[in-house]
């Protein structure tokens, strides 16, 4: 069981991953990120001696002890709908947002299976169901902006914003502001929504696919994803028959990244008083700022390059992406590589198998799961649809912004259409 430490004492504040909570700055939250990265082993993060930049995200708990990350997602990678997975032992989707998601899972499957003895630091049983504790926050960091609609910004806005002393564009300049004055997003906008592509890259509010060259994707950008998890939780389908959606109070970005973008996308993109089944809400997290970048992002390494010649470094998003779940100390409980789906070291080409499939798959959290609770379905499919409301409160979220991509060769669903 999880005992309280006193802060001072050995234990949690010693803890590189925690912090008590009279210091609860977004800086001081995101060192905790920092620090967490740092003590992993280097394999999957990209080499000093390379060109290759990284996306970090995290997802920290806060309790009257401390704050504490729990589980931590790397990578910039999607496989393109050519490597459709129907197992389930492929992670399609290898942004860093969502490999944290998927690692926040693991960690409160394991909590959940705390609560049968009361010993979990961060959830409690109340009336048959579990939720977090009436004291603990949960806060989300990520090292850029989310990929999609929260890219789409004025670089005026950018550039002023984030440098020090600097004054704000003139009015003149501000409502000039031409197409190679706005940061544009690679991300396409789903098929049923299309226009021209000009227009695509510019519009703000639209769904969108993850961006990246080759084999279109079938899995929806960061930006939609983040919005959904504001309505439905991030505890997923499964465990949210046994668990209270799980909101994020605070999302942490460093300097670079557009706040009012990202508000825009999660926040602001719902229509007033949508209809959702309980216990569902549209939540709307806070956003605060950090003051420093994280170290491996591409404008981080951008910055520190030095080269002796003129040449211009092609700098490559890494194709490794780390799931690390933490225990209730701050410990590292669960670690894995994965690249191109798979766990790291098994071959591309070959046909998933088990033995390949990362902590972070389908496959591998419902094995969690059927350890934790007694399933009275069958298959993964069919336990994940018992969980009615959670689907209604999906469905009304898709249907609001216009359409979604399913996780098959389908591009776009009908019966989401606008």
């Amino acid at each position: 069981c999880y005992l309280p430490t006193a802060i001072g004492e050995q234990g949690l504040s010693s803890n590189p991953t925690s912090t008590s909570l009279d210091v609860m700055e977004p800086s001081l939250l995101a060192g905790l990120v920092y620090e967490a990265y740092n003590r992993l082993p280097k394999k999957g993060k990209p080499s000093p001696k390379s060109f290759d930049w990284t996306v970090l995200a995290a997802f920290l708990f806060q309790d009257a002890t401390g704050a504490q990350v729990v589980a931590l997602g790397t990578g910039t990678k999607c496989l393109g709908r050519d490597k459709i997975d129907v197992d389930g032992l492929l992670v399609r989707d290898q942004h860093a947002e969502v490999i944290a998601k998927r690692a926040l899972q693991r960690f409160l499957w394991h909590e959940l299976a705390l609560t049968k003895q009361a010993c979990s630091r961060w959830l409690e049983t109340h009336e048959d169901r579990t939720r977090l504790k009436p004291d603990v926050t949960v806060h989300f960091y990520v090292s850029q902006s989310l990929c999609g609609d929260a890219c789409i910004y004025p670089q005026a806005r950018a550039s002023t914003e984030h440098a020090q002393g600097a004054e704000a564009p003139d009015a003149k300049r501000a409502k000039a502001l031409v197409f190679d004055d706005v940061h544009r997003t690679g991300a396409k906008v789903i098929p049923c929504l299309q226009t021209t592509a000009a227009q695509d890259l510019l519009k703000t509010g639209l769904p969108r696919t993850k961006p990246g060259r080759g084999p279109p994707s079938t899995s929806m950008s960061c930006s939609d994803k983040l919005l959904m998890w504001s309505v439905v939780g991030c505890q997923g389908a499964l465990l949210s028959q046994w668990l209270e959606p799980v909101y994020i109070h605070q999302m942490l970005v460093p300097p670079s990244v557009d706040i009012p973008a990202m508000q825009r996308a999660i926040s602001q993109r719902l229509p007033a008083g949508i209809d959702l089944p309980a216990p569902y809400i549209a939540h709307s997290p806070l956003f605060e700022q950090c003051d420093t970048e994280f170290a491996w992002s591409k404008a981080s390494r951008v910055l520190a390059h030095t080269s002796t010649d003129n040449a211009v470094p092609k700098w490559v998003g890494s194709g490794d992406s780390i799931a690390a779940v933490f225990d209730h100390d701050g410990s590292l409980r669960e670690l894995d590589v994965v690249t191109k789906g798979r766990r790291n070291g098994f071959a591309p080409k070959k046909q998933p198998i088990e033995k390949s499939m990362t902590l972070v798959s389908k496959v591998a959290l419902f094995q969690l799961a059927k350890e934790c609770v007694e399933l009275k379905q069958g298959s993964y499919a069919e336990c994940k649809q018992a969980a009615t409301a959670y689907f209604v409160a999906k469905q009304a979220v898709k249907t609001a912004i216009g359409g979604w991509v399913g996780n098959n060769k389908r591009l776009c669903d009908d019966d989401v259409k606008s």
